[in-house]
């Protein structure tokens, strides 16, 4: 054992210090962390506690100051916070007193520093509150004093500084400040209000006293000025009494004297002036009025006397005349009205100055003239005034009674209080009563200044409008009756697109339509001249039936019929049809034949109505007797 050889040696060689082997070790084996051993060891000894090794140590080192180790222990451990050791300890059984402290590992303690603190065994130090202080190595913290603060941390108390207001209880972290109305009382350390007639704006060890005529309650932060009308007592403010004032900031009430200045109220401002028709008691704490016939314009002391013929009631600020209209009544001390009827330009000094009216003049009671009735009115006696003249009359002048207004003439109209009477103009009409005009309707008309009615239109004429003035004539070919609002056409006359013309048949003669004569027409309404038939539609013809309103109603003479071909020969009308002789076999005694009526006679016939060819039947029996009004004729029998 602590030897080892390899194959084939022929000797041993020993472990070296740090190793060890067994018995026929062909090697040696590492100690480990924690262990040891000497040179040829047979095994690896534990560390001693308070001892520590790393592998493959030959021996154990002690663990440092702060440190310890239990036996076979390969590292040190540090001591915890508020303990320590000596180099080589096996554990860490010292405690940091009070007032010190170590962190982890360390070999010793360390004291704490002011304005900290610490309990035993503690691993760091605390610092002190604010208004708290410590020294060095101090166990816990110290309460600063009344008067004085710390902040944290703090080794020493500061001193509040009371003469610029600042104070403290104890255990204060900071100083109080003593504001407005307060001062600093460095005994008590306290803040203290200021007291009746002192103030503070703060920061003061002491408050100031108010100055003369100025007052401040208990902590006021100033000094106040009574209001006006009032004056300082002590304390406190009182109101002036009646007769005197105060200005604002005034020490003491002052006495009203002058003209006519008073105080009727407590308290007051200033002095006031007696008004008008016043003047100041002598205790001026008020007024009284002026006695009657006595008059003040205000402002005096004094009220003075009314001139002669002059009057004033009490209170009266000047005295007074009688003004136009009335006189002075001495017993009532009054000006009263003249009587109705009488008038005083100026006010009269009694009853006998009113003077009456002229003649045909009046007034109302306390009037300063008479009036004469205008244009237009009378006078009214029972009511004493004027009064318009009814509708439908007038007056140039006034009238002294209502007779004088006269009634207007026919044809003349008035509203009340007319001076003159206006005609009614041409159109219209005044009523009976000659109050209004009225408007003539139409088919009548007047002139200016009708009266009671409207004159009918005469025959012939009329008027389509009201308020007409004149009556107009009927147009040509027109006429009315008497009192028409329109014109219609004259006999033999007919309306056509709003003229009164003759119908087609008719022609004008002597302003009357008439009759074409037979051989003429007209197929249009018209005042033209009727057409010649025999120029105009059929050549030849000339004769025509009543009313001629067409061509159609020219007719070929007895003997001849209507053919609706050219004329032969000269054609200088360019007509289309003629008046041709009736062939054989033909009945034409009658005028007005065309060959759609002719009349063939027995024994004879024609192809058709259009035919002008009649030829003789060569058997009679075999021929029907043909007009125009049967249907198509046909070729006869044979035989």
């Amino acid at each position: 054992a602590g030897t080892s050889s390899s194959a084939g040696s022929a000797v041993c060689t020993a472990c070296a210090g740090g190793k060890y082997s067994v018995e026929g070790a062909w090697f040696c084996s590492l100690c480990m962390g924690g262990t040891y051993s000497e040179d040829e060891a047979g095994e690896c000894s534990s560390c001693a506690a308070g001892k520590r090794s790393d592998t493959e140590a030959a021996v154990c080192d002690d663990c440092a100051a702060g440190k310890y180790s239990n036996e076979g222990a390969s590292q040190c451990t540090d001591c915890g916070g508020g303990t320590f050791s000596a180099a080589g300890s096996a554990s860490c059984h010292l405690s940091c007193e009070a007032g010190t402290f170590s962190v982890g590992g360390s070999h010793a303690c360390t004291d704490c520093s002011p304005g900290k603190f610490s309990a035993s065994g503690a691993h760091s130090c605390i610092d002190c509150e604010g208004g708290t202080y410590s020294s060095a190595r101090s166990p816990s913290c110290s309460t600063c004093d009344a008067g004085k603060y710390s902040s944290d941390a703090a080794a020493t108390c500061e001193a509040c500084d009371a003469i610029h207001g600042y104070v403290s209880t104890a255990g204060q972290s900071q100083c109080s400040y003593c504001g407005s109305g307060k001062r600093a009382n460095s005994f008590s350390n306290t803040c203290e209000s200021c007291e009746e007639g002192k103030f503070s704006t703060g920061g003061v060890a002491e408050c100031i006293e108010c100055p003369p005529g100025r007052i401040s309650d208990a902590g006021a932060s100033g000094c106040s000025v009574c209001e006006p009308g009032e004056v300082p007592d002590g304390n406190g403010c009182y109101k002036c009494e009646k007769g005197k004032y105060a200005n604002f900031g005034a020490s003491s009430c002052s006495l009203c004297h002058g003209q006519g200045l008073y105080s009727g109220v407590e308290g007051a401002a200033a002095c006031s002036s007696a008004p008008g028709g016043s003047k100041p008691r002598s205790d001026r704490g008020g007024i009284e009025n002026c006695p009657v016939n006595t008059f003040s314009f205000g402002g005096s002391d004094y009220c003075e006397p009314c001139p002669e013929e002059a009057f004033s009631k009490e209170g009266s600020p000047v005295c007074e005349r009688c003004l136009a209209g009335t006189y002075f009544d001495a017993e009532l001390n009054e000006c009263k009205n003249c009587p109705e009827n009488t008038f005083t330009i100026s006010g009269a000094r009694n009853l006998q100055g009113c003077t009456p009216c002229d003649e045909g003049g009046h007034s109302k009671p306390g009037s300063g003239y008479c009036k004469q009735c205008l244009t237009g009115t009378y006078h009214n006696s029972t009511e004493n005034e004027c009064k318009l003249c009814p509708a439908g009359t007038f007056t140039a002048s006034g009238g002294t009674t209502i007779a004088g207004c006269k009634v207007c003439d026919n044809g003349f109209v008035s509203g009340a209080g007319a001076g003159y009477c206006e005609p009614c103009v041409a159109g219209k009409y005044s009523s009976e009563d000659h109050t209004t005009c009225a408007s003539c309707v139409e088919g009548t008309f007047s002139a200016i200044a009708a009266y009671k009615s409207c004159e009918a239109c005469e025959e012939g004429k009329f008027s389509d409008q009201p308020e007409a003035e004149l009556c107009e004539r009927c147009p040509e070919f027109q006429t009315s009756s008497a009192g028409s609002s329109e014109c219609v056409c004259a006999e033999s006359f007919k309306m056509y697109e709003d003229e009164c013309t003759c119908k087609p048949g008719f022609t004008l003669e002597n302003d009357n339509c008439v009759l074409c004569a037979s051989g003429k027409y007209k197929d249009n309404y018209g005042l033209d001249e009727c057409e010649s038939c025999d120029k105009k539609a059929v050549y030849g013809a000339i004769q025509s039936r009543a009313p001629a309103n067409s061509k159609f109603a020219c007719k070929c003479s007895i003997g001849e019929f209507w053919l609706d071909r050219r004329p032969e020969g000269d054609n200088p009308y360019n007509l289309e049809a003629r008046c041709e002789p009736c062939p054989d076999g033909v009945d034409c005694s009658e005028a007005g034949s065309t060959i759609e009526n002719l009349k063939i006679k027995p024994g004879y016939w024609r192809s058709s109505k259009d035919s002008f060819v009649v030829e003789k039947c060569y058997n009679a029996k075999a021929c029907q007797p043909q007009t125009l009004a049967s249907s198509a004729e046909s070729e006869p029998e044979s035989g």
